[in-house]
């Protein structure tokens, strides 16, 4: 199977640089907790973690078994402070509780909580990782019993995630630098809608390919990021139209790199292959810039581009991404899906893009400094100007506080 953008290859990047700003916790008594990941201390977060979790720990020093806690994150500030409290079990009545407070910076978040109920004098500390796609895992220690105990284990959230602080809505109206079907000539149909989605209230949905060979689905964007700050891709993808489970390798990605000061289109192409996904929920497809590809596209010269991402040489930066549906052949007839939550992880920045169908002002603030122009109406319309922007929202959404923007289909 060939990965490609499609082969016509330069007509992509004339569609490109048009707009070149496309640029419980465990419930064996287990308190304070400490959520820490390796380095960047001091590095403001990407991520906002209020919100409700589900933690399991696993206890692999001094004590056995998996213990499920619930957890609710409150009140972040921007210095990255919050409060923390929850306890065990998960979703019950708890015979543990506990409470305390915390911080993020960076990827790193550090919690310290005391139990209330069921477990006096314990303390724990937990050290992990925030992940691309907000989920959080690591290791766990504690004082149990009575506060003189050593016991230790490790912890992963298998219920809610972090979202990142830096989301840009995706519509219509504004594809934040998003440029979809560069190519006319292999393009598929698609569109904004609110009949599926993974975040927010929408998603884009990929119309079925038709029947010429040559039809796919692209959705690029430029970045360059130097590839020495460059960490992930995550991304939310669910198949539709007649497509199964196995045609998750259809839902691929594409990074385009390029040497320090080359004028080629690229010089090393990475494709990151799905190995699952589901025609019922969606799946989020996680690639780190340390991870093997699944193939490699190398220009004919005389550089041989290397096995990962991470290993290009100094200087080199990540062009631009692509997101795919099918691969120009004729079984991907009648292929569909959706794409949402595509986050763009480097210099420990998380740039979530939402798809949407609308982007409504919340406030009449949101109006102002151009902002009207990211804004839309409950149908996806853009605004003239920042007074249609104002007005819509003092007469449609703050006069009609029961406003709903309804259900759309595809």
């Amino acid at each position: 199977m060939q990965y490609e953008i499609y082969k016509g290859v330069r007509k992509i990047r004339s569609k490109l640089d048009l707009s070149k700003t496309l640029m419980a916790l465990v419930a064996l008594a287990l308190p304070a907790v400490m959520f820490v990941t390796a380095g960047g201390a001091s590095a403001a977060t990407p991520w906002n973690l209020n919100g409700s979790y589900e933690i399991a720990f696993t206890c692999t020093s001094g004590c056995s078994g998996t213990y499920t806690h619930d957890a609710t994150i409150s009140s972040q500030d921007s210095a990255g402070s919050f409060n923390i409290a929850g306890g065990y079990p998960a979703g019950g009545s708890h015979t543990f509780e506990w409470s305390g407070t915390g911080n993020v910076s960076g990827n790193a978040v550090t919690t310290s909580v005391n139990y209330s109920l069921g477990a006096d004098s314990t303390h724990m500390n937990m050290a992990g990782n925030v992940a691309p796609s907000g989920t959080m895992s690591g290791t766990w220690t504690d004082n149990y019993p009575d506060g003189i105990g050593s016991r230790g284990g490790t912890w992963a959230t298998t219920s809610g995630t972090a979202s990142t602080t830096n989301t840009k809505v995706v519509t219509a109206a504004n594809t934040q630098g998003w440029v979809f079907n560069p190519d006319p000539t292999n393009a598929t149909p698609y569109n904004f809608t609110e009949n599926q989605y993974s975040i927010g209230d929408g998603s884009l949905y990929v119309q079925p390919i038709g029947s010429t060979a040559a039809h796919k689905f692209i959705a690029a964007k430029t970045l360059g990021t130097p590839v020495s700050t460059f960490e992930s891709v995550a991304y939310d993808f669910l198949i539709a139209g007649n497509g199964t489970v196995a045609d998750a390798d259809q839902f691929y990605l594409n990074v385009y790199t390029k040497l320090a000061g080359s004028t080629n289109y690229y010089d090393c192409r990475y494709d990151y292959v799905p190995a699952t996904g589901s025609a019922t929920n969606f799946t989020t497809a996680t690639f780190n810039s340390t991870d093997a590809p699944s193939a490699i596209a190398d220009r004919p010269d005389t550089f041989s581009c290397p096995a990962t991402l991470s290993g290009m040489p100094a200087g080199s930066t990540v062009d631009f991404i692509a997101l795919n549906v099918g691969d120009t052949s004729a079984s991907d007839t009648g292929l569909a899906g959706y794409f949402d939550n595509v986050v763009i992880n480097a210099a420990d920045v998380a740039t979530t893009y939402d798809f949407e169908l609308t982007n409504e002002p919340s406030s009449k603030d949101d109006c102002k400094k151009h902002g009207w122009m990211n804004l839309t109406d409950n149908e996806g319309n853009p605004f003239k100007n920042q007074g249609q922007c104002v007005s819509y929202f003092n007469h449609q959404l703050h006069g009609h506080p029961g406003h709903d923007h309804g259900h759309q289909s595809n």
